[in-house]
């Protein structure tokens, strides 16, 4: 909870009234509203809910538990996995949020957004038309893209 920013002495008021035994929702959602009466605390309640949930996914042993997960950059995803990999739209905001102003900057970053959405649509050719050969490819191209180093620091 401490990552969700809960309130130390929030979190501690729970684990003594937990006693580190599983709970169900239903029984989060009482010691809740025992906790923070008149509809106060709705954040809170909500960032608590959100921390429980992914101890609970991560604790659990019916399902793997997924090392990487794909989605957009909501933050509500960012502690479920070790890994977060963000859809191809979703990365392709954070260089359309850079805005140089230097000459040779604005070429450079024009050229690397060129090649990022010439590549996915490599992606998108590869998908409907998969191989081996085309795998490995991509794959090199891939680092070749990221690991692309240009005077544009930003």
């Amino acid at each position: 909870m401490s990552d969700f920013n809960v309130a130390k002495k929030v979190t501690n008021q729970l684990l003594n009234l937990t006693e580190d035994k599983e709970i169900s929702e239903a029984e989060i959602q009482a010691l809740l509203k025992k906790l923070f009466k008149k509809g106060k605390g709705k954040n809170t309640k909500t960032r608590i809910m959100e921390a429980a949930a992914i101890a609970a996914y991560h604790q659990q042993t019916t399902i793997p538990v997924v090392d990487i997960l794909l989605a957009d950059d909501a933050p509500q995803f960012k502690k479920i996995t070790a890994e977060l990999a963000l859809c191809w739209i979703h990365e392709g905001r954070h260089y359309n949020r850079l805005d140089p102003i230097v000459p040779c900057n604005v070429d450079a970053l024009k050229d690397f957004k060129t090649d990022f959405w010439d590549f996915y649509g490599d992606l998108l050719k590869y998908k409907n038309d998969p191989g081996p050969g085309k795998a490995t490819k991509l794959s090199v191209e891939f680092d070749e893209l990221f690991s692309t180093k240009t005077i544009y620091d930003t």
